[in-house]
């Protein structure tokens, strides 16, 4: 019978970072929605869902492309760094990099 993962030192060295990175975004998600109030939360539950849509939807690449780590990036970056950028921007960042880093850890 196959093992469910690979056990590789590599891999477990791999899966120990995404496991903290999950945990450490996670923590910094649930503290801003809960220091910022309801429109905050609905923007990282957003972050949290909104990617899954198009898998659920059938649409595979752009599914593929949601999974990617390139568009919470974007959304971090532009609400840490551009002045006037409402913090959702930052939040759903926030939510969408919990949620890759999570499928990282549970599907590797």
């Amino acid at each position: 019978m196959d093992a469910p993962f690979p056990a590789t030192p590599g891999h477990r060295v791999r899966r120990l970072g995404w496991t903290l990175l999950a945990l450490v975004l996670a923590a910094f998600t649930v503290f801003e929605s809960v220091k910022y109030g309801l429109p905050v939360i609905a923007a990282a539950v957003a972050g949290l869902v909104v990617p899954d849509l198009p898998r659920v939807l059938g649409l595979r690449r752009l599914g593929d492309w949601a999974a990617r780590p390139w568009g919470p990036v974007v959304l971090l970056l532009v609400g840490a760094l551009v002045d006037g950028a409402p913090l959702v921007v930052f939040v759903v960042g926030l939510g969408w990099s919990t949620r890759i880093a999570t499928q990282r850890v549970l599907h590797p």
